[in-house]
């Protein structure tokens, strides 16, 4: 039998030894590679999923900064017939003080995914684009949104200066203008024309007043391009109908829902006390500048020397109870009165008045006049929900379902 040479199996093992070493440092370095690789990926997936998150803050950040202008008065705050240019503040995050960007616009376009392509523009409605970025830059998010004014009257309200449920006794001075359409008062009751009392006016036949703008149809000067229509002498005209018996059966709620598009008064008192015009002490109503939107005021009440509204932007003064309007006061916007109306002073209106006649339990009060007074009213129609202008202040939303996240 031959021996055996343990040198040379001694050295075929260190072979082996050193093959298996290799194959292990080999298998090591690729799985540390792969295992690096595989760290970098995922770091790179989770940047990037941190900066479309900061993305998508950013952008609903601004389309809440978008409905939040569009609520306080639309997207032509200044009247100039352009949309206004929006600028969002940074986003600051407590973490690190990272700053996010966004921005957002509107649309009115006819054709746009809010807005149907046989449509009038109109800046009541139309969408909202907000687009948001990472801290970097380099990731980008964008949401679009439907938006509308609500509409909480009916046909965008009365086509009327002055509405009341029953008698319209004014006898001092009145002037009730339209320059608009022949439609000055309507009434449930007798409109009582005496010397030195009501008078109402139209706009003249010249046919070049016909395309006045409304700054001009807002004149308060009754002697400004009008004809003069019904007083004492010339007895009721055209533009009154009077002792209409389908008003004058309404109850008040029966009322309330012929202007207004809700079921009842209390949805309204809500509205208004949402967006913080619930009052029931004068001092907070005149305190600061004048108060726009929908207003919401328990009565009875005197309205002395206040100014409620603007040309831009004008009001809805609910009033629940009775209320005397008196002194230098000026009201732009439409004015309701659940109660009765007394006109003291020399106070203004332009826009409409509304009168239910009723008590607080929503009956009719019979026998003294809805509408009274030996003031010198000066009410000047205007058509101010009707017009294409902006949404008054609160009274804006969404559109269920319009919103789009790709």
């Amino acid at each position: 039998m031959k021996p055996v040479n343990q040198r040379h199996i001694s050295g075929q093992q260190g072979a082996v030894s050193l093959v298996v070493g290799l194959v292990l440092l080999t298998s090591i370095t690729l799985i540390a590679l792969l295992t690096s690789k595989t760290v970098a990926v995922e770091s790179q997936i989770s940047a990037n999923h941190y900066r479309m998150l900061q993305a998508l803050a950013a952008a609903n950040y601004a389309m809440d900064y978008g409905v939040s202008y569009f609520d306080n008065g639309g997207f032509d705050q200044n009247g100039d017939d352009i949309i206004d240019t929006i600028m969002v503040p940074d986003l600051i995050s407590t973490y690190a003080g990272q700053v996010t960007h966004a921005s957002v616009e509107f649309t009115h376009a006819a054709g746009s995914r809010c807005v149907p392509l046989a449509a009038v523009p109109d800046w009541r409605y139309g969408m909202l684009v907000a687009t948001g970025f990472s801290d970097d830059g380099l990731a980008k998010r964008q949401l679009t949104q439907c938006v509308s004014a609500l509409n909480i009257l009916v046909n965008g309200g009365a086509k009327q200066a002055l509405v009341a449920s029953g008698n319209v006794r004014l006898t001092g001075q009145a002037r009730i203008i339209n320059r608009y359409s022949r439609n000055n008062i309507w009434s449930g009751g007798v409109v009582a024309l005496i010397p030195s009392g009501l008078a109402t006016y139209n706009n003249s036949l010249a046919a070049d007043d016909a395309a006045e703008v409304d700054q001009e149809k807002l004149n308060p000067d009754s002697t400004y391009k009008t004809q003069l229509v019904s007083n004492h002498n010339l007895g009721v005209g055209l533009d009154i109908v009077a002792e209409d018996n389908g008003l004058s059966t309404l109850s008040g709620l029966e009322f309330f829902k012929y202007f207004f598009a809700l079921q009842t008064q209390a949805e309204l008192r809500q509205l208004a006390a949402s967006n913080g015009q619930l009052y029931s002490n004068m001092t907070d109503l005149t305190s600061g500048p004048p108060k726009s939107g929908l207003i919401w005021l328990d009565g009875p009440q005197v309205l002395q020397d206040v100014r409620i509204g603007s040309d831009t932007v004008p009001a809805i003064v609910f009033v629940n109870g009775d209320v005397t309007i008196t002194g230098e006061s000026i009201i732009k916007g439409m004015i309701y009165v659940a109660g009765r109306l007394a006109v003291e002073g020399t106070p203004k209106v332009f826009g409409s008045c509304l009168v239910a006649g009723s008590d607080a339990m929503g009956r009719r009060l019979l026998n003294l006049p809805t509408v009274s007074g030996a003031g010198a009213l000066t009410l000047v129609y205007a058509p101010v929900f009707a017009s294409k202008r902006l949404p008054l202040p609160g009274l804006t939303a969404v559109v269920a379902g319009s919103w789009r996240d790709w």
